[in-house]
């Protein structure tokens, strides 16, 4: 009796410990295939979260981790070129590609409504700068030749001469000539050549 009696104790005995091995591997599986990917997705969620662009997660398998990781791998991906190309943009690279992840991406949209709009107004802005310098140069002209008007008002030699170098000069031509009709004699009508400027000279 007491010999079975202590056999059926080893035998509880070897069981139970056989069972709390087990138990040890099957913990150590759900810690390897499970907690420490979830560990590890639940860090990167935590640092996009905060706004930071993780590394990729190297967890691969085919079951919902598996699904959750790719699905985050993917979101780091798209907020990346996102921050790529809100970068551009702020350099003024209006023509940076960029594909939002999908038609129903918020931020991705709104930063090519931000470009479009930035790009229209930066067009604006240099079609305004140009007019500026052309209404400015179109003033300065003015002034420029009506002051030499104003100082040549009676011999026109030097009219011709003063204008035809300020104007060349002010165009940036290479040359430029003032003709002028000579109709004195009635049988002989032409046109007289007053002053030209050349390549920074006088001609005549």
């Amino acid at each position: 009796m007491d010999y079975t009696t202590s056999k059926i104790k080893i035998n509880n005995s070897v069981f139970f410990l056989i069972a709390i091995i087990a138990a040890l591997f099957a913990l150590a599986f759900i810690s390897r295939t499970i907690s420490k990917p979830l560990t590890e997705l639940e860090e990167l969620a935590s640092k996009l979260a905060e706004g930071e662009l993780p590394e990729h997660s190297d967890v691969k398998s085919s079951d919902e981790i598996g699904k959750m990781a790719k699905a985050l791998n993917a979101l780091t991906n798209g907020l990346m070129k996102t921050s790529e190309f809100a970068s551009e943009i702020g350099r003024s690279n209006f023509d940076s590609k960029f594909e939002p992840l999908s038609n129903k991406d918020v931020l991705g949209n709104s930063l090519l409504e931000m470009r479009k709009s930035l790009q229209s107004a930066n067009e604006e802005e240099n079609k305004r700068k140009i007019e500026d310098q052309e209404r400015n140069w179109t003033t300065e002209g003015l002034a420029r030749f009506g002051e030499i008007l104003r100082r040549h008002t009676e011999n026109i030699g030097l009219l011709s001469k003063d204008i035809i170098q300020n104007l060349v000069k002010y165009l940036n031509a290479n040359q430029g000539g003032i003709f002028i009709l000579n109709d004195a004699d009635p049988d002989d009508v032409h046109l007289e050549l007053m002053s030209a400027y050349a390549y920074n000279r006088e001609n005549l």
